[in-house]
């Protein structure tokens, strides 16, 4: 038996941490535990006091707390869809309505006093000490330092929670996140953001392009149903029900012009764009699996999935490949084709990144207006440029194609650059002279 409880601090500028930090700065500062036969909880302003005595722990390992992981999980989605809607604390907060959360909500056994408005509410029942512990970590994050939390409690950050069901609304979802979150940043002095207007594409999860894929790839490679299935064992569903998002964001101008004058030395806005961009990246693939199931189509972001292996398979036809490929899906869904050094050219150019999400949902797929898959490369279609040969600084690209061995190598090279020479986090890096200064850059050029 026992209660979790927490004493909100003073405000920081949680958008500049990072969520490994975020979430052990959170619990190790931000809140306490407390143990007692009964709580009292008021809730006053913008988080919890406790008005009882009681005794407080701070565990050693703050990363263990239940807290810590829930923050951690999904930070920049919540600060995002506050700050879109102007609101530092959750709505139900600002309206007093706190305690129909817990009473509709959590239906959380024990016994908690709160204020709403002038208004006194008490509850009774016997205390589940484990779920308490897990929903009162949750309560804690949206109400205190910076305010994270899965569902029930992300449904409360909009006051009319986003709706999607069909490629117009989930097109918006994406472009609308990308154009209003404060996370789309490259974090510098005058904090550009990362990413310009991205482009949506769609496949079906029965499109004979995936098994192919898994064929040729390698066995370990993922079908659309496969993840599905793993990420959602209790569901039954079939090939033909799933429907692959795939979208694509350029890389602005800003930060393309900076790369394009580099020859030997990434700029720092690109590997600003590499780290924090792909941070946002994950973010919103979280963001965009995270509104469809709640709007009733249950998805799976494959790259930032549990069960995804970061480190890519090293071996099979192709060296080192991954589970899942976002280029691979962003072809398959009418998005671009590949180029000599492997990147995917796009309507928006090269200099892309790319993600996705898997969907038991029917959308139409994006009609593929292409049927090799270098169509829009002029070295493949006309025999000419190879700009990117020139471009590559470690000898990754020729008229072979792409070493993958010696492109890691080369990216590699620039990790102790980004961390002691701009003071970057620990694992940055970038390169993308391949993507900047050749005809593809910003377009298809055949």
């Amino acid at each position: 038996m026992g209660v979790f409880a927490f004493k909100p601090i003073g405000r920081v500028d949680a958008f500049r941490f990072q969520k490994k930090v975020a979430s052990k700065m959170l619990c190790t500062y931000g809140c306490e535990h407390i143990f007692s036969s009964y709580g009292n909880f008021a809730f006053q302003d913008e988080g919890f006091f406790i008005n009882e005595e009681t005794v407080a722990y701070h565990p050693r390992n703050p990363e263990d707390n239940p807290l810590c992981g829930i923050v951690a999980d999904s930070l920049e989605t919540y600060l995002a869809m506050q700050s879109a809607k102007d609101r530092p604390v959750p709505f139900f907060v600002e309206h007093g309505k706190l305690s129909n959360y817990i009473i509709n909500s959590i239906l959380l056994p024990g016994r908690s006093r709160m204020r709403e408005s002038n208004k006194e509410a008490t509850m009774r029942a016997e205390v589940n000490r484990r779920e308490f512990l897990r929903i009162s970590a949750q309560t804690a994050a949206i109400t205190g330092l910076v305010g994270v939390a899965h569902s029930p409690l992300d449904a409360f950050a909009s006051e009319s929670p986003v709706k999607v069901g069909d490629a117009a609304s989930i097109t918006s979802l994406i472009t609308d996140y990308v154009a209003k979150s404060p996370t789309n940043s490259i974090r510098n002095a005058e904090n550009e953001k990362a990413w310009d207007e991205p482009l949506v594409g769609f496949s079906s999860g029965d499109d004979p392009i995936y098994q192919f894929y898994k064929e040729d790839i390698g066995s370990f490679y993922w079908t659309p149903i496969e993840i599905f299935k793993m990420a959602f064992p209790e569901i039954t569903a079939k090939s033909e029900e799933l429907s692959i998002i795939s979208w694509v964001l350029p890389h602005t101008e800003s930060i393309k012009n900076d790369l394009r004058k580099q020859t030997r030395t990434p700029s720092e806005k690109w590997i600003r764009a590499r780290t924090y961009g792909g941070q946002f990246i994950d973010e919103l693939s979280r963001y965009v699996a995270d509104m469809l199931t709640k709007s009733g189509y249950p998805s799976v972001a494959p790259s930032v999935s549990k069960i995804y292996n970061q480190i890519p398979t090293n071996g099979g036809k192709y060296g080192m490949a991954s589970q899942w490929s976002e280029r691979h899906a962003a072809y398959a869904s009418g998005l671009g084709t590949f180029g000599l050094c492997d990147g995917l050219i796009t309507p928006k150019g090269k200099a892309v990144r790319f993600a996705s999400v898997v969907a038991r949902i029917k959308v139409p797929p994006t009609q593929r207006p292409y049927k090799d898959h270098h169509a829009y490369c002029l070295h493949y279609a006309k025999g000419i440029c190879g700009m990117c040969i020139n471009r590559c600084p470690g000898g990754a690209v020729s008229k072979s194609g792409h070493d993958k061995k010696a492109c890691a190598t080369q990216c590699m090279t620039t990790n102790q650059y980004a961390e002691k020479q701009l003071g970057l986090p620990k694992g940055a890096y970038g390169c993308g002279f391949c993507q900047t200064g050749v005809p593809c850059e910003s377009r298809i050029p055949v």
